[in-house]
C-alpha cells in the first residue's frame, strides 16, 4: 500500500534530521563546478530513506566485501546514494571490485554521485528538464521512461527540496 504524501513528506524530514555533519560537509565539498547542493543533498536524503533498516546497510557491507562479484553480476545500486556499479565505473578508472567497496565509503559515494550529476549535465543536450533527466540516468540508466508512481514522487520530493532550499536550512554557507 503506497504511503500517503503527508507520511512520505515526514519521513523525508525524519531522514534528513538524521543527516551527519560530515555528510553535510562532503555535499558542500562536492557541489563544485555547478554541481547544485540542494541536488545532490536530495538525492542522497531519498534514497538513505529508500535503503531501509540498519540490517540492509550490513548485508550490502557484508556481500561489498566478502562477495562483490554478486553485486558486479547484478549491477546493484550500492552504498549511501545508491550507485549502481555501472555507473560508477562512467567516472572511475577502478576495477569493478575496487568500486564495490569504495562505494560503501559515503564520502566516496557522494564524491562519485557528483561526478555523476556532472557526467550526465555535459551529456544532456536538453536542458529544459535537466533535473528529471539526471534522477531519470540516477535511477533507471535511462534519460526517458515511462511515468510512474515510484519516478514521480521522487521528482516531486527532489523538486520540493529544491524549491525550499533544505540543504542550506540545516546546513548554512557559513559553516
Amino acid at each position: 500500500m503506497m504511503m500517503n504524501k503527508k507520511m512520505i513528506y515526514k519521513r523525508y524530514l525524519n531522514t534528513v534530521a538524521s543527516l551527519n555533519k560530515v555528510v553535510l560537509q562532503a555535499i558542500l565539498k562536492n557541489s563544485k563546478n555547478g554541481i547544485d547542493p540542494e541536488l545532490l543533498f536530495s538525492i542522497i536524503v531519498i534514497e538513505k530513506m529508500n535503503r531501509g533498516h540498519l540490517s540492509n546497510y550490513i548485508l550490502e557491507k557484508t556481500i561489498s566485501f566478502v562477495a562483490p562479484s554478486i553485486l558486479i553480476k547484478s549491477d546493484a545500486s550500492i552504498g549511501l546514494c545508491q550507485i549502481r556499479v555501472s555507473a560508477a565505473r562512467k567516472v572511475s578508472n577502478l576495477s569493478d571490485k575496487i568500486i564495490v567497496k569504495r562505494l560503501m565509503d559515503p564520502i566516496y559515494n557522494i564524491r562519485t554521485m557528483a561526478k555523476l550529476i556532472r557526467l550526465y549535465k555535459e551529456k544532456n543536450i536538453d536542458k529544459s528538464n535537466l533535473t528529471k533527466t539526471i534522477l531519470n540516468l540516477h535511477i533507471t540508466a535511462k534519460s526517458n521512461v515511462p511515468s510512474n508512481v515510484y519516478l514521480n514522487m521522487y521528482y516531486e520530493l527532489v523538486n520540493w527540496s529544491i524549491d525550499r532550499k533544505l540543504f542550506f536550512k540545516i546546513y548554512p554557507k557559513n559553516r
